[in-house]
């Protein structure tokens, strides 16, 4: 494998690791046709009737102003709470190097007002081999069994303890409180971690074509950032994500569009 081939194959699995922090929130709009048409301690994150609708969506994952990955994602409403969907995959050049695509999916209950994780899984795909993550909560229990492999062991939990799907409607919950910062318990590579979002500021964005007033959110870890920005207009929807390294720009996420079912 030549360098500029490892290059490409390094940047889809940094697809892998966007899909799986992604922070997105739930829409109360339209895209339609390049135009947007408006419908109308935090880890103890409340739904409420109005806050929360079925909707999917689609973003771009770019680098170095190249769009590399295609992420969808899915929201569906059940009897006691809701299923979420998402699939990366590459594009451009990167799917003439690689055919790696990455799938979760999330089930969530709704106890008292309050989200709770009921099952999460996770599978990357690469040339016909399968990785696959799976956690299945027991909140009677309070523990949390957790498989990756061959790699089998359980957790403790604190409620609510979040997968990193799970994590995107409490955060999208709690951002219309106002707070200077959220704080969250979320199951990350096998462990339990404790994840700070930092409010930084209040932008005016445009995005396809449409200029909007974001919140902008940031994450600090090491020698990474992730920055975020949320759209309260558009019920606190992420409609932009950045990843640096070191202070560098590794990659981006822009939102393409979206569709919301009516409440």
């Amino acid at each position: 494998m030549n360098k500029n081939q490892c290059k490409i194959c390094k940047t889809c699995r940094l697809t892998v690791l966007i899909v799986s922090i992604l922070a997105a929130a739930i829409a109360s709009w339209t895209y339609a046709n390049g135009s947007y048409d408006k419908i109308t301690d935090t880890s103890h994150s409340k739904t409420t009737k109005s806050s929360l609708q079925p909707y999917t969506a689609s973003y771009s994952i770019k680098k170095h102003g190249a769009t590399i990955a295609l992420l969808s994602y899915q929201v569906k409403a059940q009897d006691s709470g809701w299923h979420i969907t998402t699939h990366a995959k590459p594009k451009g050049l990167a799917a003439l190097l690689t055919n790696q695509t990455a799938d979760e999916e999330s089930q969530l209950a709704v106890k008292q007002n309050q989200l709770l994780p009921l099952t999460y899984a996770r599978t990357h795909s690469k040339e016909g081999e399968k990785r696959n993550i799976k956690i299945n909560y027991d909140w009677t229990k309070k523990q949390a069994d957790y498989a990756e492999g061959t790699e089998n062991h359980t957790l403790t939990l604190q409620e609510p303890t979040y997968d990193s799907l799970s994590l995107q409607l409490a955060m999208m919950q709690d951002l219309s409180t106002g707070p200077d910062s959220l704080q969250y318990h979320v199951i990350d590579d096998g462990k339990i971690e404790v994840q700070k979002y930092d409010r930084v500021a209040e932008e005016q964005l445009r995005i396809n074509g449409k200029s909007m007033q974001t919140i902008s959110l940031q994450r600090q870890y090491g020698n990474k950032e992730t920055r975020m920005w949320f759209a309260p207009e558009l019920n606190y929807l992420l409609v932009k994500m950045q990843k640096y390294r070191k202070g560098k720009l590794k990659s981006d996420l822009l939102l393409n569009q979206t569709d919301i079912a009516q409440p």
